[in-house]
């Protein structure tokens, strides 16, 4: 699905798109039937029952309901799915958002937007960026030169002058604009460089708590962080006191008490002492999540535990973390998702998918970017299924 956000944010994919009509066709359930782990997803997200998923169907966009019924038929050049209760879509190069009849609350006149969060949406008007209401008032006049959404009360904006800070609902500063990029808090630090690209972290008063002298860092995660100097890495403190030394070739942050390093071309894990709880043998791994991360050997991708065991075999061409009980795998440039037991959710089907995020995941049915939406209980519902 494009994504026409602020150009501050991360463009997770974009897509070409053409006139062309479309039929309604009533929508087919692809489920697999193989046993998944009993108990072990209670603690994640359901969808929304009340949401409606944008799906590209030949290029033009429209809107099904949880069941997958086709209720607002594809027209729309680019859209989003439902937030809050309307759906900001695309026409004739200009944003709106409609409700769930598929009528226009707020015309299509912003030249991007963000779906409503917390009750405002961020448009681009004038090439400047505000806030505004479900009725299309302005909260916060137009005035950014780049921005987000809002999350847990504050928003990310960009100056005059090319700063970063965080606003509250009324548009005051809750973050001074001091960043040179985006500030990134995680257990109340972020990492901050100054102009000549050296790392240092603040806290969301600007304070400077740990001095400006790295060349890369991570974030803060389980009180540790990891940081770079001199094309070696290592481990501090939110004191920035150096609790692992630089020595490492390459890291990553701590997940579950552990944290995935590179020593001669191979990744282990390390404890928060620095101890090698998983020796470096793996060609390339990931994060632990929910007890497994994704590692590789001979170009194969498999699932360990937290001694390094392989318990989903090594069969992937490309593997990720779990996300919300499933992780995205792909064999031959096929994409499908597997649950914690390593059985298919959904077999390697899509020529594109993403990570699972409130229940349901996204995917690109085929190259020209026709799409899928996954259910948690393995249901597809895929663009072919409304020609």
């Amino acid at each position: 699905m494009k994504r026409l956000f602020s150009v501050l944010l991360i463009l997770v994919l974009g897509l070409s798109l053409f006139g062309c009509s479309s039929s309604k066709k009533e929508s087919s359930k692809v489920k697999d039937e193989k046993k998944k782990t009993a108990g072990s997803y209670e603690d994640y997200p359901e969808v929304d029952a009340n949401i409606l998923f944008a799906i590209c169907v030949d290029h033009k966009y429209g809107y099904i309901n949880i069941d997958g019924e086709m209720v607002i038929e594809p027209q729309f050049d680019d859209a989003e799915h439902f937030s809050e209760g309307l759906g900001a879509v695309y026409v004739d190069h200009k944003w709106g958002f409609i409700d769930e009849t598929g009528a226009f609350v707020i015309e299509p006149i912003y030249r991007n937007v963000n779906p409503f969060s917390e009750g405002l949406a961020q448009v681009e008007e004038y090439n400047r960026y505000g806030y505004i209401d479900k009725t299309g008032a302005y909260v916060i006049e137009p005035q950014y030169v780049g921005g987000g959404s809002f999350e847990d009360g504050k928003a990310l904006v960009q100056l005059e002058g090319g700063k970063f800070g965080l606003i509250d609902h009324s548009g005051n500063l809750a973050v001074p604009a001091i960043f040179n990029d985006l500030p990134d808090f995680h257990e109340g630090i972020s990492r901050h460089y100054e102009e000549n690209a050296i790392y240092g972290f603040v806290d969301e008063s600007g304070n400077v708590l740990v001095d400006f002298q790295y060349d890369s860092v991570g974030e803060f995660s389980e009180g540790l962080c990891y940081v770079e100097k001199d094309g070696k890495f290592g481990y501090i403190n939110k004191k920035g006191e150096t609790v692992i030394d630089l020595k490492f070739e390459d890291a990553n942050d701590f997940s579950e008490g552990l944290a995935e390093v590179d020593v001669n071309g191979k990744t282990g894990f390390i404890d928060k002492t620095g101890k090698f709880v998983i020796s470096p043998k793996f060609d390339s791994a990931s994060n632990f999540v929910g007890g497994l991360a994704p590692a590789a050997t001979d170009d194969k991708y498999g699932y360990i535990d937290s001694t390094g065991k392989f318990v989903i075999k090594e069969q992937f061409d490309r593997a990720r973390a779990f996300a919300e009980g499933f992780a995205q795998i792909s064999i031959d440039d096929k994409y499908g998702f597997i649950d914690m037991d390593g059985n298919y959710l959904v077999e390697p089907i899509f020529t594109n998918a993403w990570d699972f995020k409130g229940g349901f995941a996204e995917a690109e049915e085929d190259e020209d970017g026709n799409t899928a939406i996954v259910l948690r209980d393995g249901t597809v519902y895929k663009a072919s299924d409304y020609k």
